[in-house]
Protein backbone atom coordinates (compact mmCIF):
# COMPACT_ATOMS: atom_id res chain seq x y z
CA UNK A 1 0.00 0.00 0.00
CA UNK A 2 0.93 3.73 -0.74
CA UNK A 3 2.76 5.19 2.23
CA UNK A 4 -0.04 8.36 2.02
CA UNK A 5 -2.76 5.85 1.70
CA UNK A 6 -1.45 4.02 4.38
CA UNK A 7 -1.44 6.95 6.56
CA UNK A 8 -4.83 8.22 5.36
CA UNK A 9 -6.21 4.93 6.72
CA UNK A 10 -4.75 4.83 9.89
CA UNK A 11 -6.13 7.97 10.74
CA UNK A 12 -9.75 6.81 9.57
CA UNK A 13 -9.41 3.48 11.80
CA UNK A 14 -7.80 5.87 15.09
CA UNK A 15 -11.21 8.23 13.98
CA UNK A 16 -14.15 5.06 13.61
CA UNK A 17 -12.64 2.65 15.62
CA UNK A 18 -12.12 0.36 13.65
CA UNK A 19 -9.04 -2.14 12.08
CA UNK A 20 -8.89 -3.26 8.58
CA UNK A 21 -7.18 -6.72 7.51
CA UNK A 22 -4.65 -6.01 5.07
CA UNK A 23 -6.04 -6.99 1.96
CA UNK A 24 -9.44 -5.60 2.83
CA UNK A 25 -8.53 -1.62 1.78
CA UNK A 26 -6.08 -1.24 -0.97
CA UNK A 27 -4.74 1.44 -3.20
CA UNK A 28 -7.38 0.68 -5.65
CA UNK A 29 -10.17 0.56 -3.17
CA UNK A 30 -12.68 3.42 -4.28
CA UNK A 31 -14.38 6.19 -1.74
CA UNK A 32 -18.12 4.72 -2.29
CA UNK A 33 -16.52 0.78 -1.41
CA UNK A 34 -14.40 2.37 1.73
CA UNK A 35 -17.84 3.48 2.99
CA UNK A 36 -19.91 0.28 2.30
CA UNK A 37 -16.94 -1.30 4.12
CA UNK A 38 -17.66 0.58 7.41
CA UNK A 39 -20.98 0.39 7.38
CA UNK A 40 -20.74 -2.95 7.52
CA UNK A 41 -18.15 -3.10 10.30
CA UNK A 42 -20.12 -0.30 12.39
CA UNK A 43 -23.70 -2.23 11.82
CA UNK A 44 -25.81 0.64 11.69
CA UNK A 45 -28.96 1.16 12.24
CA UNK A 46 -31.86 3.29 10.80
CA UNK A 47 -32.56 6.09 12.02
CA UNK A 48 -29.85 5.97 14.19
CA UNK A 49 -28.45 8.59 16.05
CA UNK A 50 -27.60 12.12 14.34
CA UNK A 51 -24.08 12.87 15.69
CA UNK A 52 -24.11 15.95 13.91
CA UNK A 53 -26.30 17.77 15.38
CA UNK A 54 -24.94 16.56 18.97
CA UNK A 55 -21.65 17.71 17.70
CA UNK A 56 -23.01 20.96 16.93
CA UNK A 57 -24.80 21.69 19.98
CA UNK A 58 -21.45 20.58 22.05
CA UNK A 59 -19.37 23.27 19.86
CA UNK A 60 -21.99 25.86 20.34
CA UNK A 61 -22.28 25.21 24.31
CA UNK A 62 -18.47 25.59 24.21
CA UNK A 63 -18.51 28.62 22.37
CA UNK A 64 -21.54 30.62 24.91
CA UNK A 65 -19.98 29.06 27.70
CA UNK A 66 -16.34 29.64 27.31
CA UNK A 67 -16.16 32.66 24.56
CA UNK A 68 -19.33 34.76 25.99
CA UNK A 69 -20.72 34.32 22.16
CA UNK A 70 -24.41 35.13 21.90
CA UNK A 71 -26.71 31.84 21.15
CA UNK A 72 -28.57 33.33 18.64
CA UNK A 73 -25.29 34.21 16.32
CA UNK A 74 -24.21 30.48 16.58
CA UNK A 75 -26.19 28.90 13.67
CA UNK A 76 -24.86 26.01 10.94
CA UNK A 77 -24.36 29.39 8.50
CA UNK A 78 -22.10 30.89 11.00
CA UNK A 79 -18.29 32.10 9.96
CA UNK A 80 -15.74 30.45 12.07
CA UNK A 81 -13.88 32.81 11.02
CA UNK A 82 -15.88 35.51 12.80
CA UNK A 83 -17.03 33.45 15.59
CA UNK A 84 -12.97 33.14 15.92
CA UNK A 85 -10.29 36.07 14.84
CA UNK A 86 -7.39 35.11 13.53
CA UNK A 87 -5.52 36.74 17.02
CA UNK A 88 -4.95 34.31 19.70
CA UNK A 89 -6.71 31.64 17.41
CA UNK A 90 -4.58 28.71 17.90
CA UNK A 91 -4.74 29.02 21.64
CA UNK A 92 -8.57 29.62 21.42
CA UNK A 93 -8.87 26.50 18.98
CA UNK A 94 -7.36 24.44 22.07
CA UNK A 95 -9.89 25.88 24.37
CA UNK A 96 -12.42 24.87 21.83
CA UNK A 97 -11.51 21.36 21.74
CA UNK A 98 -11.01 20.58 25.76
CA UNK A 99 -14.05 22.19 26.26
CA UNK A 100 -16.36 20.68 23.68
CA UNK A 101 -14.13 17.41 24.45
CA UNK A 102 -13.97 17.07 20.79
CA UNK A 103 -10.90 16.61 18.82
CA UNK A 104 -10.89 19.34 15.83
CA UNK A 105 -9.03 19.42 12.38
CA UNK A 106 -5.66 20.67 12.60
CA UNK A 107 -4.80 24.50 12.15
CA UNK A 108 -2.89 24.98 8.76
CA UNK A 109 0.25 27.00 8.06
CA UNK A 110 -0.48 30.54 6.14
CA UNK A 111 1.70 30.84 2.87
CA UNK A 112 4.21 33.12 4.45
CA UNK A 113 5.67 30.15 6.82
CA UNK A 114 4.80 27.30 4.21
CA UNK A 115 6.80 28.86 1.10
CA UNK A 116 10.13 29.54 3.14
CA UNK A 117 9.76 26.28 4.81
CA UNK A 118 9.25 24.11 1.79
CA UNK A 119 12.19 26.50 0.20
CA UNK A 120 14.54 25.85 2.39
CA UNK A 121 13.93 21.96 3.19
CA UNK A 122 14.38 21.53 -1.01
CA UNK A 123 17.82 23.85 -0.78
CA UNK A 124 18.98 21.68 1.72
CA UNK A 125 18.41 18.88 -0.25
CA UNK A 126 20.29 20.16 -3.44
CA UNK A 127 23.51 21.45 -1.08
CA UNK A 128 23.72 17.84 0.15
CA UNK A 129 23.25 16.24 -3.21
CA UNK A 130 26.15 18.44 -4.55
CA UNK A 131 28.74 18.32 -1.80
CA UNK A 132 28.09 14.56 -2.19
CA UNK A 133 28.79 14.17 -6.04
CA UNK A 134 26.42 11.03 -6.20
CA UNK A 135 26.05 7.67 -4.73
CA UNK A 136 24.77 7.26 -1.35
CA UNK A 137 24.27 10.98 -1.01
CA UNK A 138 22.18 11.51 -3.83
CA UNK A 139 19.85 8.78 -1.32
CA UNK A 140 20.64 11.26 1.71
CA UNK A 141 19.71 13.96 -0.34
CA UNK A 142 15.83 12.65 -1.02
CA UNK A 143 15.70 12.21 2.24
CA UNK A 144 16.74 14.74 3.70
CA UNK A 145 13.57 17.20 2.39
CA UNK A 146 10.77 15.82 3.73
CA UNK A 147 12.62 15.46 7.25
CA UNK A 148 13.94 19.03 7.40
CA UNK A 149 10.62 20.34 6.51
CA UNK A 150 8.67 18.02 9.57
CA UNK A 151 11.01 19.61 11.44
CA UNK A 152 10.83 22.94 10.29
CA UNK A 153 6.76 22.90 10.48
CA UNK A 154 7.23 21.43 14.00
CA UNK A 155 9.42 24.62 15.26
CA UNK A 156 6.85 26.83 13.34
CA UNK A 157 3.88 25.19 15.21
CA UNK A 158 2.97 28.81 17.05
CA UNK A 159 2.59 30.29 13.46
CA UNK A 160 -0.15 27.81 11.90
CA UNK A 161 -3.72 29.46 12.49
CA UNK A 162 -5.17 29.06 9.41
CA UNK A 163 -8.68 27.76 9.82
CA UNK A 164 -9.56 24.28 7.25
CA UNK A 165 -10.78 24.61 3.81
CA UNK A 166 -13.65 22.60 4.96
CA UNK A 167 -14.42 24.72 7.88
CA UNK A 168 -15.51 28.43 7.68
CA UNK A 169 -18.52 27.79 8.91
CA UNK A 170 -19.69 26.35 11.77
CA UNK A 171 -22.05 23.73 10.32
CA UNK A 172 -18.91 22.07 8.23
CA UNK A 173 -16.65 22.35 11.26
CA UNK A 174 -19.10 20.11 12.67
CA UNK A 175 -19.17 18.12 9.92
CA UNK A 176 -15.51 17.45 10.09
CA UNK A 177 -15.58 16.78 13.71
CA UNK A 178 -17.87 13.79 13.24
CA UNK A 179 -15.33 12.44 11.10
CA UNK A 180 -12.98 12.73 13.19
CA UNK A 181 -14.87 11.67 16.66
CA UNK A 182 -16.55 9.17 15.24
CA UNK A 183 -15.85 6.14 16.77
CA UNK A 184 -15.63 7.97 20.53
CA UNK A 185 -19.86 9.26 19.68
CA UNK A 186 -20.24 6.07 18.64
CA UNK A 187 -19.60 4.65 22.13
CA UNK A 188 -21.04 7.53 24.31
CA UNK A 189 -24.56 7.14 22.21
CA UNK A 190 -24.95 3.99 20.30
CA UNK A 191 -24.49 3.32 16.37
CA UNK A 192 -25.82 6.51 13.81
CA UNK A 193 -27.45 5.38 10.28
CA UNK A 194 -25.33 4.40 7.31
CA UNK A 195 -25.84 8.04 5.32
CA UNK A 196 -23.97 9.69 8.39
CA UNK A 197 -21.30 7.04 7.94
CA UNK A 198 -20.46 8.31 4.70
CA UNK A 199 -20.63 11.78 5.09
CA UNK A 200 -18.16 11.44 8.20
CA UNK A 201 -15.68 9.45 6.45
CA UNK A 202 -15.95 11.91 3.16
CA UNK A 203 -15.94 14.79 5.46
CA UNK A 204 -12.14 13.44 7.21
CA UNK A 205 -10.61 12.17 3.97
CA UNK A 206 -11.34 15.59 2.01
CA UNK A 207 -10.23 17.67 5.44
CA UNK A 208 -6.97 15.51 5.42
CA UNK A 209 -6.18 15.78 1.65
CA UNK A 210 -7.34 19.41 1.16
CA UNK A 211 -9.94 18.70 -1.31
CA UNK A 212 -14.09 19.51 -1.84
CA UNK A 213 -16.40 16.78 -0.19
CA UNK A 214 -18.38 16.78 -2.87
CA UNK A 215 -15.75 15.57 -5.68
CA UNK A 216 -15.69 12.10 -3.54
CA UNK A 217 -19.38 11.78 -4.35
CA UNK A 218 -19.49 13.18 -7.58
CA UNK A 219 -16.11 11.10 -9.01
CA UNK A 220 -16.04 8.53 -6.29
CA UNK A 221 -12.12 8.04 -6.81
CA UNK A 222 -9.45 5.74 -5.88
CA UNK A 223 -7.57 6.07 -2.49
CA UNK A 224 -4.23 6.59 -4.49
CA UNK A 225 -5.89 8.78 -6.64
CA UNK A 226 -6.85 11.41 -3.99
CA UNK A 227 -3.45 11.34 -2.52
CA UNK A 228 -1.50 11.50 -5.68
CA UNK A 229 -3.82 14.18 -7.23
CA UNK A 230 -3.80 16.54 -4.09
CA UNK A 231 0.62 15.70 -3.06
CA UNK A 232 -0.46 14.00 -0.12
CA UNK A 233 -1.80 15.74 2.86
CA UNK A 234 -2.39 19.41 3.48
CA UNK A 235 0.20 21.28 5.83
CA UNK A 236 -1.32 21.36 9.63
CA UNK A 237 -0.34 21.60 12.98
Amino acid sequence: MDADVSSLMETVEESFGVRFNRDEVTDETRIGDLCRIMSGRLRPISPGICFGSIVFWRLRKAFMNVFGVERSTIIPSASTELLLPSAKRRRAWRVLSETSGLRLPRLEYPDHVNAPILILSLLLSIFIAIIGGGGWWLAAAAMAMPLAASLLFFLARPFADILPAQCHTLGDLAKVAVGLNYGRLVQKYGPSNERQIAEGLRRLVADLVDIDPKALIERDPRLIDIVLVNDGFRIGA
